[in-house]
This record gives C-alpha cells, sequence and structure tokens, in this order.
C-alpha cells in the first residue's frame, strides 16, 4: 500500500528500460504500465480487445507524456498470438528488464479456447506464463537486472496445484474459482522452478489484494460486497510497481508478495500456520513442469516421463520381461547413479562384479566401494539365485554377515538392460534402492541421461538419486589423489564438452597466494555469470608438505600439450595456487600461479571493474585468512562425442 511521507517510487527512474506488461488495458495492469511509462521507461502493453488497448495506450501517452508506449495486440489464452506477438517483438528489442504477466479471466461456465484449452488455466499459466515466459527467457537473461511478475493472486491459498486433468477441466465437476486458484497456484510453482534454473533473471509471484477492477466485477457481479472493502486500482498496482523497479539484489528469488513485502505460500495450518494441505511434492511439481513444457509446445497428447513415473508408483516395481543372457551379464558394472544404501550413500568408486556359478547355479555378487577418497576399499559380498530362470530378470539376493549367508532373500531387479549389455538398471520392488551401471567408469553424458529418464518412467523419486564419481589412480582399484573440496567433478582430457571454456584453480589453504587468487577467481565467476564467458572451476586442498595437492598438480600437468609439460617440468611440487583452462575441444592451456592469472584476468576482464579491481589488488600475508567458501559456478560436463585435436604452438600460451 501507499506509505506517508518521501517513497521509492516517487524519485525512481526507468528510462532506458524496457517493460512488457500483460492485460494491460485495465485494472492493476493498466496502473502498472502507466507508473512505468511516467517514470520513462518503454512500456509493451499486451492488450487482447484492440479497440480497449488502444483507449488505454492513448490515455496512457497523454497522462505520461511518454510516446514510447507500444500496443500488441494479443489474447494470452491462445498459444498461437503469443507466439506471434511475441515473435513481433523479439525482432525489434535487444533487451527486456521485466516482464508482468498479469492477463486473466474468471469464468463461472467451463470455457474452451478456440484452440481447445481451458481459458482461465491457459490465460493465466499456460499460454499467458509459462510459454510467454520461456519465450521471453534468453532476453530476460540478456538484460541485466531483469525479473518476471506473475500476478497470482491470494485465491491460490485455498488448494495445491493438482493432477494435470483435474487442473485443465479435463476431469472433475467445473469450478470457476477453483480453476482460477489452480491456475493462480501454479504461478507461484512455476516462479519457484524457473528461480532455481535461471538464477540471473529474479522472479516473484504477487497478490494485489482485492482490488475494484473491470475483471472482478465480471467474476463477482453483486457478490463482489462480500470482498468489500476492496482496494482502488492503483492501491492494488503499488506493490507490483515496486517489484518492477526495485533493485535485483532486493527481491527475493521465488517468493510470493503482498505490498512490497513478502509473504507465506500455505496459510492451511491452525490458526493460519502453512499446514501440509496446499503442498505440492517435488514429484507433483516435476509433473507440472514436464506437462507444461508439453502442452505449452502444443504436444498436448503427449504422455511425460512424470506421468508415466507417477502411472508406475501405483504399483510395485517390475523387473524386465525381455530376457537377458545371464553370462553376457555377468563381469564388473561401475555405479554411476542411484538411490544408495544407507552403507553406501556419499561413497565413490563403487562397484559391483557378478560371477556365474555354473555347477551351483548361482551368482557371486561383490560389491566395492570407498566412503571418501582417503577411505579403505570396504568389500560386501552376497549371493544371488535367480527366481523366474529363462528370462534372468529377478534374483532373490542374500547378502553375507561375519561370514555366513543369511537365511533371507531380498528381491533384486534387472528392471533394464541395453541390447549391447553395456548399461543396465537395478531396482528393488519398493523403489528404495536404484542402481544405474555401466561398463566403464565414465559414460557419455548422454548415456546416463537416458538411463536416469528411464528411472523417471519407472517411478523412482529423482531427488534422492545421487551422482556416483570414478576416480582411479594407475592401479586401477584404489582412488586416485582427491581434494577435500571439489564441487563438481573436472572434464576429462581429450573429450570435447558442451559449454564455455573452463577456468580452473587449485590450491591449498591457508594460502595468502591462494587466497588471493581466489578473489581474482570470485570475481571472474560474477561476471561469467552474466556474459557466459567463462565457466569456472575450483579445488581445495589442505596445506603441508605431504598435502595430496603436489600429487595432484603432477598427475594434472600430463595432460598439458608437449611444450608446456616441458615448460613446467622443472617446477615439481608447484606452489599454490596453479591454474589453468580446459578447452571445449578437450584441450588443456596452463595459466600458471597467482601473478599469472592477475596478469591474464586484467587482459581478459579489461571492462569489467570489478575484476581489475581484484586483480589489481596487492598480494598480502593476510590474504591467508581470506574466505575461499564461495562456489564456482562450472555445472558437471557434458561431452560431445567428438575427438580433441592437438594443440599447436601458437594456442599455447606461456606461463609466469
Amino acid at each position: 500500500m501507499l506509505k506517508r511521507g518521501p517513497d521509492f517510487l516517487d524519485s525512481v527512474s526507468a528510462t532506458g528500460k524496457v517493460f512488457m506488461i500483460t492485460g494491460a488495458n485495465s485494472g492493476v495492469g493498466m496502473e502498472v504500465a502507466l507508473f512505468l511509462a511516467k517514470k520513462g521507461a518503454t512500456v509493451h502493453m499486451v492488450c487482447r480487445s484492440a479497440k480497449r488497448g488502444a483507449e488505454a495506450r492513448q490515455s496512457i501517452i497523454e497522462q505520461s507524456s511518454n510516446s514510447q508506449v507500444v500496443l500488441h495486440v494479443c489474447d494470452c489464452g491462445l498459444e498461437a498470438d503469443v507466439r506471434s506477438m511475441w515473435s513481433a517483438f523479439a525482432q525489434t528489442n535487444t533487451r527486456l528488464d521485466g516482464l508482468v504477466c498479469n492477463a486473466g479471466v474468471l469464468l463461472n461456465e467451463l470455457t474452451l479456447t478456440p484452440e481447445g484449452v481451458e481459458t482461465t488455466f491457459a490465460c493465466h499459466l499456460l499460454f499467458g506464463t509459462y510459454l510467454l515466459g520461456s519465450l521471453a527467457m534468453s532476453l530476460l537473461e540478456a538484460t541485466a537486472g531483469s525479473r518476471v511478475v506473475a500476478v497470482s493472486s491470494g485465491g491460490m491459498y485455498n488448494t495445491k496445484f493438482p493432477e494435470w486433468g483435474v487442473a485443465t477441466a479435463e476431469k472433475g465437476t467445473y469450478s470457476g474459482n477453483l480453476a482460477y486458484a489452480y491456475a493462480k497456484r501454479g504461478q507461484v510453482l512455476l516462479c519457484e522452478r524457473w528461480s532455481l534454473a535461471h538464477p540471473s533473471v529474479r522472479f516473484v509471484s504477487t497478490h494485489p489484494g482485492w482490488t475494484a477492477t473491470p475483471a472482478v466485477d465480471a467474476a463477482y457481479g453483486d457478490q463482489k460486497k462480500y470482498l468489500e472493502p476492496m482496494r482502488t486500482p492503483w492501491e492494488g498496482a503499488e506493490g507490483i510497481a515496486w517489484l518492477c523497479v526495485a533493485l535485483p539484489e532486493e527481491l527475493v528469488q521465488g517468493a510470493f508478495y503482498l505490498d512490497r513485502k513478502v509473504e507465506p505460500k500455505h496459510i492451511a495450518g491452525p490458526f493460519f500456520t502453512e499446514g501440509s494441505f496446499t503442498k505440492n511434492t517435488p514429484l507433483e511439481v516435476d509433473a507440472m513442469m514436464a506437462k507444461l513444457e508439453t502442452w505449452g509446445n502444443g504436444r498436448r497428447g503427449e504422455t511425460t516421463a512424470e506421468e508415466q513415473g507417477a502411472a508406475a508408483r501405483k504399483s510395485a516395481l517390475k523387473e524386465s520381461s525381455a530376457p537377458i543372457d545371464i553370462e553376457r551379464f555377468m563381469g564388473r558394472w561401475y555405479v554411476v547413479a542411484g538411490i544408495p544404501t544407507p552403507l553406501d550413500r556419499g561413497a565413490i568408486n563403487s562397484i559391483e562384479e557378478y560371477t556365474w556359478n555354473a555347477a551351483k547355479q548361482h551368482i557371486d555378487v561383490s560389491f566395492r566401494m570407498q566412503a571418501s577418497p582417503s577411505a579403505a576399499q570396504k568389500e560386501y559380498i552376497q549371493r544371488a539365485t535367480i527366481s523366474n530362470a529363462g528370462t534372468n530378470t529377478r534374483w532373490s539376493i542374500t547378502p553375507r554377515l561375519a561370514g555366513v549367508f543369511l537365511p533371507v532373500g531380498f528381491a533384486y531387479l534387472v528392471v533394464d538392460c541395453d541390447a549391447d549389455y553395456s548399461s543396465t538398471i537395478i531396482g528393488t520392488p519398493d523403489r528404495s534402492i536404484l542402481y544405474v551401471m555401466t561398463r566403464t567408469p565414465h559414460p557419455d553424458e548422454a548415456v546416463v541421461e537416458r538411463l536416469l529418464d528411464t528411472c523417471k518412467r519407472t517411478g523412482h523419486d529423482m531427488s534422492k538419486v545421487e551422482r556416483i564419481t570414478h576416480e582411479y589412480a594407475a592401479d586401477g582399484t584404489t582412488a586416485a589423489v582427491q581434494p577435500q573440496r571439489m564441487d563438481v567433478p573436472r572434464t576429462l582430457p581429450g573429450k570435447p564438452f558442451d559449454g564455455p571454456p573452463r577456468l580452473c584453480l587449485a590450491t591449498m589453504s591457508p594460502s595468502h597466494n591462494g587466497g588471493n587468487a581466489k578473489r581474482v577467481l570470485d570475481a571472474i565467476t560474477a561476471a561469467s555469470s552474466s556474459s557466459g564467458k567463462y565457466a569456472t572451476w575450483f579445488a581445495l586442498f589442505p596445506r603441508g608438505a605431504s598435502s595430496p595437492y603436489y600429487q595432484w598438480v603432477e598427475e594434472l600437468k600430463a595432460e598439458l600439450p608437449d611444450e608446456q609439460r616441458e615448460q613446467y617440468a622443472s617446477r615439481r611440487g608447484w606452489s599454490a595456487p596453479f591454474v589453468w583452462l580446459e578447452l571445449p575441444d578437450g584441450t588443456r592451456r596452463a595459466i600458471g600461479g597467482r601473478d599469472a592469472l592477475c596478469a591474464w584476468a586484467l587482459a581478459e576482464f579489461a571492462d569489467v571493474p570489478a575484476v581489475v579491481a581484484a586483480a589489481s589488488a596487492p598480494l598480502r600475508y593476510t590474504d591467508a585468512l581470506a574466505s575461499v567458501a564461495k562456489p564456482a559456478n562450472a555445472t558437471p560436463p557434458r561431452y560431445l562425442d567428438k575427438v580433441a585435436p592437438t594443440p599447436s604452438q601458437d594456442e599455447v600460451t606461456t606461463a609466469e
């Protein structure tokens, strides 16, 4: 609501910024458009009615003395209209500072759009927010400080997001109020998910309060007296206007706002506590997002992995009906992902090995893993018998304890096996244990993604799935030297990967050189989060004469081009830090130590003040106490099916 005295909205300027507001010809949408126009912004009004839109546009221009107000005639409940409108906008605009998804209706009778979708759902959520936001995402991400404001409603407090058929009015008895509440709850959930997937853009949902607008008049008629006292359109719009122009760091990602304040998203418990009645599980939100993607892109007949998984969870997990050749299935399997047991949760180097005992007609099972890189390898011996001979995909497995096989058998299911026996999925009927395994410790990411998609379709809870890393020393059986902190794996040498080059830094702590270099890396991380010029990667080792850092760097140097290997050969026991580039073609290029990093950063980021300041800062011994807690921004590598070229001399730079 409006506050007494000086107010931020009185003095803020939006000159040079570009905003798009849907449903902008009346009510809170028009008030927000008028406010932004008065503040100097270029305002794009998206209106269903050409006549009412033109009248509202002219009124806004006259009141604001700003001619930069553009009308787009578009029904936000129609996929074709939204796509056509956005195509026209994108042809002439290179930035978008804010998208306000405000268009909507509340109908008392079930009404389908010409495209066959329930109107309330289509306008508020499916096309008016999800599709339009998806189309705008690349432009939003390219605009610093951008945000999406979804105008939801307090009506969403009445319900969680239901199953898709109910939300789209394909099932059940239609209620206009519930259809509205479902769509509004969906907007809140969508902003939560988008805030995680696109962190450079601010996503918020908001409730304008019960406001006297033409839409409320049409929906409630004489019944609106029960909503009194109602707000004026500007009183409802004031909080939305603030969300449009507030500094991005003031906005809480994924939050639900009313009058500039973050509000709870659930009040279904006793005394208006959150309760659980209106909360969706992560799997339910996964299913919603998957259906928005298919329906929002014209594939309404498609069954998603989430839908298949939801249907599968209604019964126990079944083994594969396709027979396997038990002898071909034997041998070593590397566990690359899964839902582990308490014994191997967080483990690395997990290996399952099967040996067929033809004489006794059972399978000898050995499971080996390490709790951490420095931990000893553990082995668990089990024995399995085949329960469905001929098909060979359902086993009864018996663990050994203190040298004795227990007189119990647990169901062990081969859920999937590739035709070439290169990968398999193992599970249990209750889906509490899952092992995704391949014949190689480092399969292509596309293979792992395909296997995990199968797990999703068979009903496994993907939020419980862990990725298992494999790093081995020369003997192939024990863990290679590993950092005490490494947020994501390095890229593999010689394997081209998707994405920008990776600027990598390894150091020990405490170290004044390492702490100073990490500050430079942090500045580059912040700069690259918006530019995408580099991904950053960081590894930390304990300090000491016997630190594994020294051996780790020696192994890393073996991956450098021949010229650089020779150059660095005399620097055995390289002091911290060591900095290098991992290039998308799979090759490496050393930068060197702290001084070389600073020189490189000053040249590469000469136009970024924060990086220049960090790289120019003098080295101090107190830098050894500097925090190295900030994460880098590299994500797990996605590999391409190409072979890395041999680096030429001019691709190799000189270290310090």
